[in-house]
């Protein structure tokens, strides 16, 4: 009897989505037991019902299947040609050869329906995209020129000198011309889609476009996961009599469990009919799947879920039941691939909830420059696909970011604006937001941090006073230069002084004078020895505190592996802090450290060639 329940077990795992219970000898595990095969014979009989259904309906047909598939190329071409006029010739060939394969008769329905899927699949992805090409500028202008299109958003040609810019009008469906202001940001981007530069935030001309957004799918209905309460009478009485008697449960439950196998056995044959009836077209339901995944990724990119929030619910039948063939399914994904080209081409104002800095949801009404640009009041926003939501930076941006976090006003209407496009797709933000502030990147070099920061500290105040006092030295010993009286509180005073009160011969004059002279030099430069061990020292402290960082890294790898490169990254990143404390130290110092000694150098020279001419002096006293 256990053996046999346990072959029931698996087999009824391979058909059905319910969940198993290890079962045990007593009676409430009997009862869940029961209580699970009547579930499962449940979701049996409604497979068997769904099988019968199709198996009676009229079969769909191959010219159904056609005129889906060109009344899908006919919506496709009259999006593109209400569209931005980008890359024209090559999404008019496009059109042009799935024209053409519709009257192809080597192709079976499948892969026409699979290619036009395709199609639809590239127009969506240039919405996310903004690439630089070459190409001429109409059909009446024969100028070849460089054109950038950003999404569906933004389409601008440069001239090849630079000379000339324009953007196109997509209400007024003509070019006008830009001014030179935008110049720089035009070839910044120009440079981006190159990849010659990185991505980042940019004033490009941006226009509100409240383009009619398609009408929404239909609702989809909440189905329910229960038992079903239209269960055939025989499966009722003895569900009954489970939960009324105690005694007779094992032979109840393998009743129940003869019945499993036969609905089992009933649901495969159906389903075998099923897919002979359908034939070639069987493979229909692949692509159909495969294509509400491709359409599932490409929505849930950037914040294309705060514009579409039904697509999951729209996709969701499709993902679970695609073991049937609706030739309606063609159609949702059809309205959905329209609805996303809408979305991306948008520029303007909805409404959505917004996650505060402190995790507190609040409603507020937002701009947005297709999938590129989220804005709020002047601040951007960046959206966290895990919660599903707008964020507000916990974090205030970069100040050259918050400056061009412009409002787009909603009476903009046909007119350009000089607005924030941000090409890196939330990467900026994101970034600036994860950023740490200096006191969490000081914490993180630990010990060796606070060792770096105090020698830092000691020898910055160290060489400031060392300047103030040079400054004022120097100054005293020039003014000491043009007096007769000397001066003891400075150096060159100290030093003449002492050769006009020795009243020796001219060796015994020189003498005393370069005892006078290297009697200040250790004055003047007292302190510059410190300075320079710790100029030395601040840049070995850092690369030993990289060192310690390193060696915790490769213990965080040994330990997890290579399998998340933030692990690696981030310890790497800890490791280099100390480093640059280092250098941040040294670098100030060696500079200050310059500046200072060019003072005492100056002096030293004062001295010698003030000393030089006291020796001279002295010396024609002598001949005379």
């Amino acid at each position: 009897m256990r053996i046999k329940t346990t072959k029931t077990l698996l087999l009824i795992f391979l058909i059905s989505d319910a969940p198993l219970t290890l079962l045990h000898a007593d009676e409430p595990s009997m009862h869940i037991y029961a209580e699970q095969l009547q579930h499962t014979i449940a979701k049996q009989n409604d497979a068997i019902k769904i099988y019968r259904e199709r198996l009676s309906s009229a079969e769909t047909s191959q010219s159904d299947l056609l005129a889906s598939a060109e009344q899908m190329v006919d919506s496709l071409a009259q999006w593109i040609e209400a569209d931005l006029p980008f890359l024209s010739s090559e999404r008019q060939a496009r059109i042009a050869d799935l024209r053409n394969m519709l009257l192809s008769s080597e192709l079976n329905m499948v892969e026409k329906i699979r290619r036009i899927f395709e199609a639809y699949r590239i127009e969506a992805e240039y919405g996310f995209m903004f690439e630089n090409y070459r190409a001429r500028i109409d059909k009446e202008n024969a100028k070849v020129v460089d054109f950038l299109h950003v999404g569906r958003n933004i389409l601008i040609y440069r001239t090849l000198d630079g000379r000339q810019r324009s953007v196109w009008n997509r209400h007024a469906k003509r070019w006008e011309s830009l001014n030179l202001g935008y110049d720089y940001s035009i070839r910044e981007a120009i440079s981006i889609a190159r990849k010659l530069a990185k991505p980042q935030i940019l004033r490009l001309p941006v226009q509100l476009a409240q383009l009619r957004v398609a009408d929404n799918l239909i609702s989809a209905t909440d189905s329910e996961d229960g038992l079903s309460l239209e269960q055939s009478s025989e499966h009722t009485t003895i569900f009954k009599q489970i939960s009324q008697s105690s005694q007779n449960l094992e032979q109840e439950i393998a009743s129940l469990e003869r019945l499993a196998e036969q609905s089992n056995q009933q649901a495969v044959e159906l389903q075998s009919a099923y897919y002979q009836r359908l034939g070639p077209t069987k493979e229909l339901i692949t692509v159909i799947r495969n294509t509400a995944h491709e359409l599932r990724a490409m929505i849930s990119k950037s914040f294309m879920p705060l514009l579409l929030p039904h697509y999951q619910t729209a996709l969701e039948p499709i993902l679970q039941n695609h073991q049937f063939l609706d030739i309606e399914h063609i159609g949702v994904l059809q309205k959905l691939f329209i609805e996303l080209y809408h979305a991306q081409g948008q520029t303007g104002f909805f409404n959505t909830e917004l996650i505060l800095p402190g995790g507190t949801p609040t409603k507020h009404r937002v701009a947005h420059i297709g999938p590129f640009t989220l804005l709020y009041n002047g601040k951007f926003l960046y959206y966290e696909p895990s919660v599903q939501r707008a964020v507000v930076l916990s974090k205030s941006p970069d100040k050259i970011l918050s400056l061009l976090a412009d409002d787009i006003t909603e009476e903009l209407n046909d007119s350009f604006v000089k607005a924030p496009v941000d090409l890196s797709k939330g990467a900026v933000l994101t970034i600036s937001a994860a950023s740490l502030t200096a006191v969490e990147y000081f914490r993180q070099g630990g010990w060796i941090s606070y060792f770096i920061l105090v020698l830092g500290a000691y020898s910055l105040l160290l060489v400031l006073i060392k300047i103030y006092q040079l400054w004022a030295c120097l100054k005293s010993v020039r003014k000491q230069k043009y007096q007769t009286n000397y001066d003891s509180n400075n150096p060159l005073g100290r030093v003449l002084n002492a050769g006009h009160n020795t009243t020796a011969s001219i060796e015994g004059l020189e003498l005393a004078i370069e005892q006078a002279v290297q009697r200040e030099i250790p004055l003047l430069e007292w302190g510059f020895s410190t300075i320079k061990v710790v100029i030395v020292a601040a840049p070995l402290l850092g690369l030993l505190g990289t060192v310690f960082g390193m060696i915790e890294t490769f213990q965080a790898i040994a330990l997890f592996g290579t399998n998340d490169p933030k692990i690696i990254a981030q310890g790497i990143g800890t490791a280099l802090t100390t480093t640059m404390m280092g250098l941040s130290v040294a670098i100030p110092l060696l500079l200050l450290y310059t500046w200072a000694m060019s003072y005492s150098k100056e002096i030293h020279n004062i001295l010698e060639e003030q000393s030089a001419g006291l020796l001279m002096e002295q010396l024609d006293r002598t001949k005379h």
